[in-house]
């Protein structure tokens, strides 16, 4: 049952759309990745800083804004599309305790992504109320 709720969940969040600056960068982030592999806070200012080009109005964040973002337990609500990363910490997490090795779990990054799996399981739960 809980499984089914994460699948239904998982739809919900990859048919929300988003916007073409938003697709932009993203396509910019793919480019990167695809030259340098993984991915530095300055080459999420270097994705917006070219997506802006084709959208002046686009607002390129500071290093420490984009620092934030990947730390801060608060979600944007509407910049995630998946649940990928947290189903994976997840499975990491399982394989872990099935494998005896407690210690080597990350308590501060269990709490953290409980409570945004938490978070958006209560966003698509309203979502589904004031569907209907």
């Amino acid at each position: 049952m809980v499984h089914l709720l994460f699948e239904m969940e998982e739809l919900w969040l990859q048919t929300r759309h988003p916007t073409e600056a938003e697709q932009r960068v993203i396509e910019e982030l793919g480019k990167i990745r695809a030259a340098c592999g993984r991915l530095k806070i300055a080459d999420f200012q270097v994705a917006f800083k070219r997506a802006q080009n084709h959208f002046p109005t686009l607002h390129v964040p500071s290093k420490l804004q984009l620092f934030w973002a990947k730390w801060s337990p608060l979600l944007a609500p509407d910049k995630v599309y998946t649940r990928a990363d947290i189903a994976s910490f997840w499975d990491d997490v399982k394989l872990r305790w099935r494998e005896r090795r407690w210690f080597q779990i990350p308590a501060h990054l269990v709490a953290m992504n409980l409570f945004r799996d938490a978070q958006l399981s209560l966003l698509f739960f309203f979502h589904m109320i004031l569907s209907r």
